[in-house]
């Protein structure tokens, strides 16, 4: 059998709009942010999206460089999902990357939910109306990517038919990874777990019950990886030879203070092998 190499990009949090929205905010705002774990600077109100764009833009410069096989972005493109500008700048900057590498748009919270927390049939078609499916798989060399809706599997009033829906695509996938001998990486904007697989429901990662099912069907077909976003900082977690990579930002960086900047991900794909490194903008 032929070795398969190759490597991508990931991308997580461009988030167009979150300078503006998180500048301007007073101390009492502050610590309050603090106690859900987003750590900012009192800054003046910022009206632009000047601070994204260059963020951006550098992110892929140095993707257009290195020449990766595709591009995945894992969540948070935009702020909110109802404003124009936002998109059509976010789209506008995101058509830099050279034609012939492939983007692949993952849905993050912001980008599927009009309240950032729980998406509707509404908003889910006009994500879809704008970025594609919002769950989809596709296959290079010996690996199955999964693309799923993470933000579906967070909250308590979800949409249950479609999140059984889409429990039923990552199983099915996972039966076609095992049949065809390959492995399994998933791209998310939550990640499955921070710490640990038996974590409790949190802000940050998928709930627990759903982390379960999504498991209890791709870990004995192979998964090797789940990439994803949304914590704005970098984190990584291990449950026996499975790896969850949390990405820091190609937007704000607003993890603990003076401990990461802004950035993006390269992942080299050897066979079944993963390896990875982040690169800071």
């Amino acid at each position: 059998m032929t070795t398969s190499k190759f490597f991508f990009i990931q991308m997580a949090d461009p988030q167009f709009g979150l300078f503006s929205h998180l500048s301007g905010k007073n101390e009492l705002d502050i610590k309050n942010l603090q106690k859900r774990d987003i750590f900012i600077k009192k800054t003046p109100k910022i009206y632009d999206l000047n601070n994204e764009i260059q963020l951006l833009r550098s992110s892929i410069k140095i993707t257009n460089s290195l020449n990766p096989k595709f591009v995945v972005i894992c969540g948070d493109m935009i702020n909110n999902l109802d404003n124009e500008d936002q998109i059509s700048t976010f789209s506008k900057e995101i058509s830099k990357i050279n034609n012939h590498i492939k983007v692949y748009y993952v849905p993050g919270n912001h980008d599927i939910a009009y309240d950032y927390k729980q998406p509707t049939l509404e908003s889910i078609k006009e994500y879809k109306n704008i970025f594609g499916k919002d769950y989809y798989s596709f296959v290079k060399g010996r690996i199955r990517f999964i693309i799923i809706n993470s933000t579906i599997f967070k909250s308590v009033n979800t949409l249950r038919s479609y999140a059984l829906e889409q429990l039923s695509f990552i199983e099915k996938e996972s039966n076609l990874a095992k049949k065809y001998n390959q492995k399994i990486i998933i791209f998310s904007h939550h990640p499955l777990f921070i710490n640990n697989i038996n974590e409790e429901n949190n802000e940050w990662s998928i709930n627990k019950d759903f982390r379960k099912k999504i498991l209890e069907s791709t870990m004995s077909n192979g998964l090797l990886a789940n990439f994803a976003g949304h914590m704005h900082r970098n984190n990584i977690a291990f449950f026996k030879d499975l790896e969850i990579i949390t990405t820091g930002p190609v937007g704000l960086y607003h993890g603990p203070y003076g401990k990461g900047v802004s950035g993006i991900r390269k992942v080299d794909i050897n066979d079944t092998t993963i390896s990875h490194s982040y690169i800071e903008i």
